[in-house]
């Protein structure tokens, strides 16, 4: 299935739902409709071809969270498309969003709370992270389902995307040292009053690599 046919089949299935029905924000259907299709093919599609196979599809814990929404009962704050996890998502976006264009820049990314980005790594992100070339809502729950999920073979692919810079496969020593720049800038400010010894790129890959 391709995602426009599967956008169109979620939207059919908010039209119905009562949960989503219900709730007040004015937008929330159609915000609903983007949540739940950046997520699952975030997760099925990350190399961002625009389909998956329905066999993934059926089997994946995503989608089987969103077509067992309504019978979630007194679990359904579990759910990862609950109404209100759901809102918690929207509201951070428009938290975001500093100009209210439903767009973010590298700049509002910045103020995702609970997290210390480098322009390095913010500028690789609008590079890779596609969403039909808009960084709107859509594109954000794809960023933020890939960074809290790191470690899954899906979130990882993306993150490797984002760290092979000149594209070719591989992430060399002078790729990592596109990045180590500027956290080394960053750890040395932040440890201007401690007696801390930050650590080289090149002694920070020996001991992770026991070189």
């Amino acid at each position: 299935i391709d995602y426009d046919s599967f956008v169109s089949y979620v939207a059919e299935i908010a039209q119905v739902s009562s949960l989503v029905q219900k709730v007040s924000y004015q937008d929330f259907q159609q915000r609903f409709v983007e949540y739940v299709s950046a997520v699952i093919f975030t997760v099925l599609d990350p190399m961002k071809t625009n389909k998956i196979l329905i066999h993934d599809l059926f089997q994946d814990k995503y989608y089987q969270s969103f077509v067992m929404l309504e019978s979630s009962g007194n679990d359904i704050s579990r759910n990862y498309f609950s109404p209100e996890v759901t809102m918690k998502y929207i509201e951070e976006f428009e938290d975001m969003d500093s100009n209210d264009d439903g767009l973010l820049s590298p700049q509002d990314l910045f103020s995702l709370q609970g997290t210390k980005f480098t322009k390095a790594f913010v500028d690789r992100v609008f590079d890779v992270i596609g969403c039909d070339g808009n960084t709107d809502f859509c594109w954000y729950i794809r960023f933020r389902f890939m960074w809290d999920n790191v470690g899954m073979p899906w979130s990882n692919q993306i993150m490797f995307d984002i760290l092979d810079v000149d594209g070719n496969g591989e992430i060399t020593y002078f790729e990592l040292n596109y990045f180590y720049r500027e956290i080394q800038k960053i750890l040395m400010r932040d440890s201007r009053n401690n007696i801390l010894q930050i650590p080289t790129l090149e002694s920070w890959m020996d001991e992770q690599f026991d070189r």
